[in-house]
């Protein structure tokens, strides 16, 4: 018999932390894991094996801009693109999956087949750390939470992980609508609730894609992909499949091509085109400031740049043109050096004659409209350009998340003064996220 909210909330209280789905704690992010695939593949492929996997990725790692551990594996295999057959990897193989994105023709296709990857992900192939979890958890954590979400305009953080993130099959699907639509104001513990938010780690995984909105207090569908998500399932109902709790076929169903059609994750990426063209502008930027003659800058003038109106353009995403004067200006200022760490060390200029580094929008440029709709600011200003080396530059745009955090916390110390003198108020939070 279901139990009523109050009596629910005694029973995840009495289970304890572990009851939550859980994920590896290791970095969720596809991206990095089809990375850490191509990085494993090429291990694969060399003649000597004395170079254990171990060192390999020590050695290699910084190539795909990833960690030095090769236990970052472990989410290739969740997401279907290494195979899992014991724990020594040197008996695992590349699965048709992966050859099958690393061969699609275009951004669009590759997208498909990862939002496909994403779908099919379940637990209980979730890592767990404890064994207070149910005996038998089949489900697939996407589609659970897109069903639930379905029925509801939006719902509570807290909900989402008390009332949906302990369920254990497809078929408590009505019981988690009642318990959270049940009247009653009972509630997990605090410490509870943040301990399943430790362990959970979920939402690392649904924001690979574009399905949800999510924020600090409440989840909600991106309308968007409503109608066709909806389609999309009831085409498919492999999610509900007995046969798929045999691990055999779940991995075989796992690791090879099912086409559901399906883009969950589309305005994530850019056409080929435009991709082509936002590098092509970044490069050209860093060319141009390199070039301008400092002797014929007017600071008293481009301090004040924050209060220009910012000029569009439609050559590229990030639609607004760039002051080439106050990328020079900037980095002069900071006497050529990288302010995320003066001791890195590049070339002298043949421009300069001084240690070559690059302007960078700290605040990237793709934000011009919002910050200038907001309060009135351009964002192409002294005040938000860096100066950093081209390791650091090209870390903030290509780097591992943990890579761009420990760079963003120091920039953000260095610029949020002058930001916030100038009418910008931004927290530290907010910016990993322009860059998350």
């Amino acid at each position: 018999m279901e139990m009523n909210k109050e009596e629910y909330v005694k029973l995840l209280e009495s289970k304890g932390a572990d009851y939550v789905w859980q994920f590896t704690k290791q970095d969720a992010s596809f991206e990095n894991a089809f990375n850490s695939t191509k990085l494993f593949e090429e291990w694969r492929y060399i003649s000597d094996k004395s170079n254990s996997l171990d060192k390999f990725y020590k050695n290699k790692h910084k190539v795909y801009n990833l960690i030095d551990n090769y236990r970052t594996l472990i989410i290739s295999q969740l997401y279907g693109l290494v195979s899992k057959n014991t724990n020594q990897y040197i008996n695992e193989e590349i699965t048709p999956m992966f050859n099958k994105i690393t061969l699609s023709d275009n951004l669009k296709q590759s997208s498909i087949y990862i939002s496909e990857q994403i779908l099919k992900v379940k637990l209980p192939a979730i890592i767990y750390s404890k064994s207070e979890r149910p005996k038998e958890r089949h489900i697939f954590p996407i589609i659970f939470v897109y069903q639930i979400l379905r029925q509801l305009d939006k719902i509570s953080i807290r909900d989402l992980f008390t009332f949906v993130m302990t369920m254990n099959s497809h078929s408590d699907l009505g019981y988690s609508l009642r318990l959270i639509n049940e009247k009653g104001d009972f509630k997990i513990s605090s410490k509870l609730f943040e301990d399943y938010k430790g362990r959970s780690r979920i939402l690392a995984l649904m924001k690979n894609i574009n399905l949800f909105n999510i924020n600090i207090d409440y989840i909600s569908l991106n309308e968007k992909y409503i109608n066709d998500m909806d389609s999309f399932l009831k085409k498919n109902l492999f999610y509900q499949s007995e046969e798929l709790k045999n691990e055999t076929k779940y991995k075989y169903f796992l690791t090879n091509l099912q086409n559901f059609g399906i883009n969950l994750k589309e305005h994530l990426m850019l056409n080929e085109n435009s991709l082509q063209s936002s590098i092509k502008e970044d490069n050209d930027y860093v060319v141009d400031v390199n070039n301008v003659d400092l002797m014929s800058l007017d600071s008293s003038k481009l301090i004040q740049a924050y209060n220009n109106k910012p000029i569009a353009h439609d050559r590229n995403v990030s639609g607004y043109n760039r002051n080439i004067e106050i990328g020079k200006l900037s980095i002069a200022n900071s006497n050529f050096e990288c302010q995320f760490d003066k001791e890195h060390k590049t070339f002298i200029s043949i421009v300069t004659k001084n240690n070559y580094v690059e302007a960078h929008h700290l605040i990237p440029m793709q934000y011009q409209k919002e910050f200038w709709e907001k309060y009135s600011k351009n964002i192409d200003c002294i005040q938000n350009v860096i100066s950093l080396c081209p390791i650091c530059h090209r870390a903030l745009h290509h780097g591992i998340l943990d890579v761009k955090k420990i760079i963003l916390e120091k920039l953000y110390k260095i610029k949020s003064k002058s930001l916030n003198d100038i009418g910008i108020k931004i927290s530290k939070e907010e910016l990993y996220n322009y860059y998350f």
